[in-house]
């Protein structure tokens, strides 16, 4: 076996270590073993699983004590304590730091601790009592509860072994914990005398893994044999494999306990291969497990007056050869992470190792002020490393996105006083959200298309990852994308946006021209009162007890047309009409508000409701949805909105909008409207709880309804508002879309979409006029309406503005070197306005 594993090819070399067979997996890690054909096939495993990405969480760090219930002969952890310093970091400090890194961009508040040095030190009993706790983990979870909630950093709490209790608790105020394994020993053999590390006490592995307060049986490993399982120990005191079942029983415990755990291998001087390759046979099963989101493969430094110091550290080959072991072992979905302690050279040569996470790793600010390198000491190493090997970095949180971009599996994992402040911090990829532009603010768009940058100007940027370029390749050579593609390219980032972007802009260019169209119209709102269930926006949900604005009153028939008349009378072509299902909203009432408003003002076109008003109108007058449709037709109805449609994607759909239309039941409604000659818009609400995936859904869906009806006007991206949002406040939704994603949403549009719906437009009230100048390079072609009297998107919080006048958008059109036009609601050209002719 031994000369065949010499020549191991990168595949054997996978083959070997899917194993799991610790004896194998040591002939992986012994020196003779060629280096090349273990990072060949670690890269290309990291590459299948997680394509070009690396990521990072953007950390602060709080040792909240240094002491310990046992003393440590190999590193400096637990320090001789001086006279008078508290055992404990103070609340008042952790929150001032904590405040500080928040503001700066982090997301995560890495919380580590001594193992109950209440056991030891009378002092830190003393001290605890002060703090109103009985134990370091009491501490420990009080901490992290008030950081979460006073600073919206993301917990997670690196512990050692811990029972049922603890874990449940500190489950309900941190986003994920960990806990590493690499000291402990896997085999028989301890360290002899003359060795130059020692185990503390705390180190022996019945000590340092049996969880308190629990007696649960841990899964052992499938390696361990039942012969192994029953011996208790030698004679001599030296414990034996059984331990392993015991060091495994705190992870066990997470998993049943829904906690995102994170684990892996330290790397000590003293190391066996044996030893080495048990515990990467044991990190490989372990990954399997659900809860399980990362390993980390980590090397001890020598520390200064330990034991180690004169010992020579783990070299940079050991290094690289358990990385890549770790990843062949746990497959190519796994995550592997990395201590990034090393040079750029070797970080690059940790990418090659299979590795596809940094760890915890401090903004620029943060580094800058413990660091007398500068700012780039760290991140911009790591930063250069990464674009140099042709990948991209980008920033997660603590809990990784695997946990976070599904809903459902979101409620599964997180607790959800954690889960609002992980939805506040994440954007649709479950990443860390990079901005602080949403919706409903005031600020203006970020510079368009700008990558993250964390590096000096000097570093080459990161090349577009591969698939991506392919997928821009065939939409410039106008091939119609599969719903894959299309979700791919919502996940594009910095470079990649900018291609996205500059690709959509030719695509309009070569579409639509240089007309830029808007249409003049008013808004005439029936009601704000909604009884539809769906408590997903602020708009329309006043007539639930719990909303502050209480009860508003709903319109009388003759004051919508007065409102009516009054937009026609300041020149409006088109009147448009919605408003929510609130009580009295019946079938018959709308035909009445359409004959109504057509008797008074027959000229404009008259868009109105939405494809659910038009179902709920049915259904209160006990009509078929065509009967229901025809009589709307009649009585001057020009054309449905697109609005209220969310996104049709219908796992998210259920969470969003569970009273409403399903996917199939929208589109069977829209193509009958079509059918009766009723074009409609269309819309997505984006920015909740959906990702990529679901957007990819949704225009997908647009396109084939299309591709049969033909009666599309537009698509509308509608930004989530969330300052008002029901969701929002319970804390069941995230911030809205991110600047990015809203570049993307168009792009992404006007790809997908090319030739079937060639309208895109940017929604002005969100964006506002900066940002729709941004959107406009990006694919979009329509500013659609002045909105005269516009109230919903203001209810919903948007800060933009609401009404405004057409010689201000041709100025805002002339800004990106276009032409302003005006249109009809059917995109039948009115005026175009030439320059002598603006204003």
């Amino acid at each position: 076996m031994a000369e065949i594993l010499s020549v191991l090819t990168a595949a054997d070399s996978v083959r070997v270590a899917r194993t799991r067979d610790p004896e194998a997996i040591g002939r992986l890690l012994a020196p003779g073993q060629p280096l090349e054909p273990l990072l060949e096939a670690a890269t290309a495993l990291r590459e299948e699983g997680h394509g070009g990405r690396v990521a990072y969480s953007p950390t602060a760090s709080f040792p909240l004590t240094a002491q310990g219930r046992h003393s440590c002969e190999h590193c400096t952890f637990v320090p001789p304590r001086q006279h008078g310093a508290p055992a404990y970091m103070p609340v008042a400090q952790v929150l001032h730091q904590a405040r500080q890194a928040a503001a700066v961009g982090c997301r995560e508040a890495l919380l580590t601790l001594g193992d109950q040095p209440e056991r030891r030190c009378p002092v830190a009993r003393d001290e605890l009592l002060d703090l109103g706790s009985g134990t370091t983990e009491e501490y420990l979870a009080n901490v992290a509860g008030r950081v979460l909630a006073e600073t919206g950093l993301l917990p997670h709490a690196h512990t050692g072994a811990l029972g049922r209790d603890e874990l449940a608790l500190l489950r309900t105020v941190s986003a994920s914990q960990g806990l590493l394994l690499g000291r402990v020993r896997t085999c028989d053999r301890l360290p002899d005398q003359g060795e130059a590390r020692r185990w503390g006490v705390d180190e022996r592995p019945e000590a340092r893994l049996a969880p308190r307060s629990s007696t649960h049986g841990a899964r052992a490993p499938s390696f361990l044999t039942a012969e192994d399982g029953r011996q208790d120990g030698r004679q001599d005191g030296r414990p034996r494999r059984r331990c392993l079942a015991g060091a495994l029983a705190t992870i066990q415990l997470a998993g049943e306990l829904r906690v995102p755990f994170t684990t892996g291998l330290l790397l000590d001087a003293g190391d066996t291969l044996d030893e080495r390759a048990q515990m990467i046979a044991v990190l490989a099963e372990l990954v399997q497990q659900e809860h399980v989101q990362a390993l980390v493969v980590q090397r001890r430094r020598a520390g200064p007056g330990t034991r180690t110091v004169a010992a020579c550290e783990p070299g940079i080959e050991e290094l690289l050869r358990a990385a890549a072991v770790v990843r062949l072992a746990a497959g190519p979905q796994a995550n592997v992470q990395a201590g990034p302690d090393l040079g750029a050279a070797d970080a690059g040569l940790l990418l090659r190792a299979g590795v596809n996470d940094w760890g915890a790793v401090p903004p620029a600010a943060v580094e800058e002020q413990s660091s007398p390198a500068g700012p780039w000491t760290l991140l911009g190493r790591l930063e250069a490393a990464t674009r140099a090997a042709g990948c991209q970095l980008v920033a997660r949180l603590c809990v990784y996105p695997e946990y976070v971009r599904d809903y459902d599996r979101a409620l599964r994992w997180l607790h959800p006083g954690v889960l609002r402040h992980v939805l506040a911090a994440s954007d649709g990829e479950g990443l860390a959200r990079q901005d602080g532009w949403w919706p409903s603010g005031r600020r203006p768009a970020p510079v368009p298309f700008a990558p993250v940058s964390f590096a000096p100007v000097s570093f080459a940027p990161a090349p577009i990852r591969a698939d991506v370029r392919a997928v821009l390749g065939r939409a410039e050579d106008g091939q119609t994308l599969d719903e894959a593609e299309v979700e791919l390219l919502f996940r594009a980032r910095g470079e990649e946006t900018q291609a996205l972007a500059r690709l959509a802009d030719a695509v309009r260019c070569e579409v639509n021209g240089d007309l830029v169209t808007y249409v003049v119209n008013g808004e005439v709102s029936y009601t704000d009162v909604c009884g539809s269930g769906c408590r997903r926006r602020a708009a329309g949900d006043g007539g639930q007890p719990e909303d502050p604005r209480g009860w508003p009153r709903p319109a009388t028939l003759g004051e919508l047309v007065e409102r009516a008349r009054e937009v026609v009378t300041r020149g409006a072509t088109e009147v448009r009409m919605h408003g929510g299902i609130g009580p009295g909203c019946t079938g018959d009432c709308h035909v009445e508000l359409c004959s109504a408003v057509k008797a008074a003002v027959p000229e404009p076109h008259l868009h109105a409701f939405s494809p659910f008003a038009v179902h709920q109108g049915a259904a209160t007058a006990e009509r078929t949805l065509p009967e229901q449709l025809a009589l709307l037709k009649r009585a001057g109805l020009g054309s449905l909105l697109g609005t209220a449609e969310e996104v049709l994607d219908d796992r998210v759909r259920r969470h969003l909008c569970p009273d409403e239309l399903t996917t199939r039941q929208w589109v069977e409604l829209v193509a009958e409207a079509h059918r009766q000659g009723l074009p409609t818009t269309s819309t997505i609400m984006f920015g909740r709880l959906e990702g990529p995936e679901s957007w990819a859904r949704h225009l997908v869906v647009l396109r084939e309804l299309q591709a049969r009806t033909g009666g599309i006007t537009e698509f509308v991206p509608l930004p989530f508002v969330q300052l008002q949002g029901p969701k929002v406040r319970k804390g069941q939704a995230r911030q809205g879309p991110t600047w990015e994603e809203i570049v993307k949403m168009h792009a992404v549009a006007r790809l997908a979409l090319r030739g079937w719906i060639d309208n895109i437009q940017v929604s002005r009230v969100q964006h506002g006029l900066d940002g729709c100048a941004e959107i406009l390079r990006a694919g979009a072609n329509d500013l659609g309406g002045v909105l005269m009297q516009e109230r919903v998107a203001g209810a919903a919080g948007a800060g933009r503005g609401r009404e405004v006048r057409p010689a201000r958008l041709h100025e805002l059109i002339r800004s990106v070197g276009r032409v302003p036009a005006e249109r009809t609601t059917l995109y039948a050209i009115r005026q175009v306005f030439e320059p002598e002719q603006q204003g």
